[in-house]
């Protein structure tokens, strides 16, 4: 394959080279641009791997990623599931002899009591692995591109808006209501509630710069109610440094302890399914059955589009009363009745 070259833009006076779907700077100087360029293509080459090359090699490489370029979550996310691939794949097979039964073969080995859903997970994860190397050019195709996954199950599980005084009642202590009230109103991710800080509050807003949002493409800014607007102003006062959102005893809440609460909650409440992502989800449930548009729910959550609200937060297609009055929010124009038929 081809390798990029350098080229100037006029807009910014600048040098860039185009790596994958990321345009790289160069700086303004000629010859410093190309002096990068080279070092950039040197290191590229020392590290790329080929069809020819094992699928051990590739997973490091797309590990190293990563851990670059993703937020550690995600990066904590996808480790085991990419070490226990390429422990499965053993040190031998080449990217050019991988199919997608090795992929499931090693689901069946490694992951056989899991759902469909955490399958679909698994197999989306390694086919990025070889769509990014492809996009890198490393390799010219990816070999288990066409692989079928199996259909994820739709997330079904919210509180009505009529429970939640509910289930803040049951959370005894003030700084758990806090926690529940923000992610109840505001729809934020439980992983934004443990990062966010004093320094992320603009006004109404908590803003994520793009190195700490998730996927690390553009700033995460969560837009904040009445009710959490003076819950999160209030904590950033009393915690001008680290992280707002705190236990009774001053230490950050983090995902062990949360799920101990949510473990409270769950038995004193007979919610089984009850837990942090639940309110996240009864945040998009709630706003859709009152009839707000499904792209502004979607961007207030911070995904890109619909789409995601649309595949996986499929409330609403089991809620038969809400979608019949959908159905007849706007009537059918009625056909006038012809003078002959209304004179007999």
């Amino acid at each position: 394959m081809r390798e990029p070259r350098p080229f100037f833009r006029k807009q910014t006076q600048s040098w860039y080279v185009k790596l994958g779907k990321e345009f790289v700077p160069l700086g303004n100087d000629e010859t410093e641009a190309f002096e990068e360029y080279h070092a950039i293509m040197t290191k590229r080459r020392q590290e790329a791997v080929t069809a020819d090359d094992s699928v051990a090699n590739l997973i490091d490489l797309r590990w190293n990623w990563i851990k670059a370029n993703r937020a550690e979550t995600t990066a904590d996310r996808v480790k085991p599931v990419l070490t226990s691939f390429k422990h499965f794949i053993g040190p031998k097979l080449k990217v050019r002899k991988l199919k997608p039964f090795h992929v499931t073969q090693w689901i069946a080995e490694k992951y056989s009591h899991v759902n469909d859903t955490t399958k679909n997970s698994l197999i989306t994860n390694i086919k990025s692995a070889f769509g990014w190397a492809v996009d890198e050019g490393h390799i010219e195709t990816n070999p288990i591109e066409r692989m079928k996954k199996p259909t994820p199950a739709v997330r079904q599980e919210f509180v009505l808006a009529l429970e939640w005084p509910q289930i803040l009642a049951a959370a005894t202590d003030e700084p758990f209501r806090h926690f529940l009230t923000v992610m109840l109103d505001s729809g934020a991710r439980v992983q934004e509630m443990f990062k966010m800080e004093a320094r992320h509050l603009d006004e109404n807003r908590i803003i994520f710069p793009v190195a700490e949002s998730k996927g690390k493409r553009r700033n995460r800014v969560i837009f904040l109610p009445e009710a959490s607007a003076a819950i999160v102003s209030e904590l950033a006062a009393k915690y001008p440094a680290g992280k707002l959102f705190r236990n009774s005893r001053g230490r950050a809440w983090n995902r062990n302890s949360i799920r101990l609460r949510f473990r409270r909650l769950k038995r004193i409440l007979k919610m089984p399914k009850l837990t942090a992502t639940t309110m996240r989800h009864s945040f998009a449930h709630n706003r859709l059955v009152s009839g707000q548009d499904s792209l502004v729910v979607s961007k207030l959550m911070g995904h890109v589009d619909g789409r995601m609200l649309a595949t996986r937060y499929g409330h609403l297609d089991q809620n038969s009363e809400y979608m019949a009055g959908q159905a007849n929010l706007i009537a059918f124009p009625s056909v006038p009745s012809s003078p002959t038929a209304a004179g007999g």
